[in-house]
């Protein structure tokens, strides 16, 4: 089953007509990514703390306890985003009502103000929804959920506009 952040506009649209709202999980290949940077990290500590032990360093103790710490929060972080994997974790959810990052985070049509300029760059693009009023919050969306961010920002524009004009209705 492909996910549907990698998928196109095309197949949001349906998704969206056919059920009411479109549900974007953590994509595994973005996980997959931030984890190897974590765990070569963690590598890199173990393999710094092992040369310091064979140059007779005097702190092996405090480098052998930070690399166990290190190790310790890598496998925390990957049991956390394994766990979100596998409970298909709603990362975004678009609906008729408005925008919903993660559980918490919710904006609906009415107080959207604007669809931002996508920022970042490689793996690392973001996109800013912007609320009406200006002393709240925006909502971000970013490529753990989404592939292709420039396309979700034209996608959403349109979902943002057909909003607007059936609440003028």
């Amino acid at each position: 089953m492909a996910v549907i952040g990698e998928a196109s506009q095309v197949v949001w649209s349906e998704e969206l007509r056919r059920n009411g709202r479109v549900v974007f999980t953590l994509r595994a290949s973005w996980v997959l990514k931030r984890l190897g940077v974590v765990w070569l990290g963690a590598i890199v500590v173990a393999l710094r703390s092992l040369d310091a032990d064979a140059t007779g360093a005097t702190d092996a103790k405090v480098r052998l306890a930070f690399t166990v710490l290190f190790f310790a929060m890598a496998i925390g972080i990957s049991a956390w985003h394994g766990w979100r994997i596998f409970r298909q974790h709603p990362a975004l959810t678009v609906d008729q009502n408005g925008i919903r990052a993660g559980r918490d985070r919710f904006l609906p049509w009415s107080e959207v103000g604007t669809i931002g300029f996508t920022r970042g760059g490689l793996g690392q693009k973001r996109l800013p929804i912007i609320p009406k009023d200006q002393w709240a919050k925006e909502l971000t969306v970013d490529q753990s959920a989404i592939k292709d961010i420039p396309a979700f920002a034209r996608w959403l524009e349109g979902v943002l506009a057909e909003q607007r004009a059936a609440g003028s209705n």
